[in-house]
């Protein structure tokens, strides 16, 4: 899969050449705030925020099948978990800063697929891979998040995602550097 990365990165590159500049600017900017709530925080930032709140919104049947060790949580469970970051990003700069950069990264890639589907379908015809999902969520600090989430000064909102594809910032926040 790493060869499908690269080609997109690559197309991302080249429909912006100042990418890799602002990408440094974004990180330096969230180096510069401190998450309010490191639990929270953690999650946000390992992962693409957009994938991680449409991985906590499956059905039942479809978590336990990709996310096996937290298949306990049921939905009722996860949504509470996605309300608490819901919040989160209402109260901390940094997490929501984050929230953005992921937001406009995907557009970029997505406008990327728009723009060079044909070319995108011929290098996975030509390489014979499969588009495999983004990385997995990790148990660690599971119950730290539990208890984070049934904590009562926690709001909660109305949040809803759908994961018809893999985490794209993700995707590049592992690569963009190369």
């Amino acid at each position: 899969m790493q060869d499908f990365d690269d080609f997109i990165i690559n197309l991302v590159r080249a429909a912006e050449p100042d990418l890799d500049e602002r990408l440094k600017k974004q990180d330096e900017a969230l180096r510069a705030l401190e998450c309010t709530n490191p639990t929270l925080g953690k999650w946000i930032t390992t992962y693409d925020v957009e994938y991680l709140m449409a991985a906590f919104n499956l059905n039942d049947e479809d978590f336990a099948e990709n996310f096996p060790e937290m298949s306990h949580l049921n939905h009722h469970d996860r949504s509470q978990i996605i309300e608490a970051f819901e919040d989160h990003f209402l109260h901390c700069s940094h997490c929501h800063l984050k929230r953005g950069y992921d937001l406009e990264m995907n557009a970029r890639i997505e406008s990327v697929y728009r723009k060079h589907g044909n070319a995108i379908s011929a290098h996975l015809s030509a390489t014979k891979d499969q588009a495999e999902p983004g990385g997995s969520l990790a148990v660690n600090d599971l119950d730290s998040l539990a208890q984070e989430v049934s904590k009562p000064k926690t709001l909660r909102a109305a949040a809803a995602n759908d994961i018809g594809r893999w985490s794209m910032a993700s995707l590049w926040s592992k690569h963009w550097h190369k």
